[in-house]
């Protein structure tokens, strides 16, 4: 991102020399401060991060000193998270069903606010994906089919869709019965005698 910062020449009866531009991140520590030439009211600041509160602070300078500082706060547009959703955890909860939950990028690349989540998610015998889109930090996953592994990727929207989180994998609960092995069962007579 960048930033166009333009300001008016300041009456002076004094040529000035130069003029001195700080500008100031608010969301994090970090400062820029560049002199100016007399003959620019401009400068094309470059590098900054979306979706970010920064300070401008410019003077003029000229032999008799330095003037009073003019200021001016700005927000570079929202763009596209950089990260993916984190700490995504699923369970099979019920035949065809998977719950699936996650927490936001970390902040400092959301780069926006964040309007919802894309989820995909594919059986892994299957080619076709299919995908949903919600606005909490959770979903159930239903009509799944059965006892099959289910690939499930998730992606933070603001302006743009960020990046893809890994694949996670679950497997669906089986509709089959457990059968008791007779390998398991003891039999115990005893006899009773009068």
């Amino acid at each position: 991102w960048e930033a166009l910062i333009q300001w008016n020449e300041p009456f002076s009866l004094i040529e000035i020399l130069d003029y001195n531009v700080t500008l100031v991140s608010l969301d994090i520590v970090a400062i820029v401060t560049f002199i100016v030439d007399s003959l620019s009211i401009e400068v094309n600041q470059t590098h900054l991060l979306p979706f970010r509160n920064y300070r401008v602070i410019v003077s003029a300078r000229n032999r008799a000193g330095v003037s009073d500082v003019d200021t001016m706060e700005f927000q570079t547009d929202q763009a596209a998270p950089t990260a993916p959703p984190t700490n995504i955890l699923t369970s099979a909860t019920l035949l065809g069903e998977i719950f699936v939950s996650w927490s936001p990028p970390p902040i400092e690349f959301q780069n926006g606010i964040i309007i919802n989540y894309f989820i995909t998610y594919r059986d892994t015998a299957e080619i076709s994906i299919s995908q949903m889109a919600v606005t909490e930090h959770y979903v159930t996953l239903d009509n799944l089919n059965i006892d099959a592994t289910y690939e499930i990727r998730i992606a933070a929207t603001t302006v743009e869709t960020g990046p893809y989180s890994e694949s996670v994998f679950q497997d669906t609960i089986s509709d089959r019965i457990s059968t008791i092995s007779t390998s398991s069962v003891s039999i115990v007579t005893t006899s009773m005698t009068s």
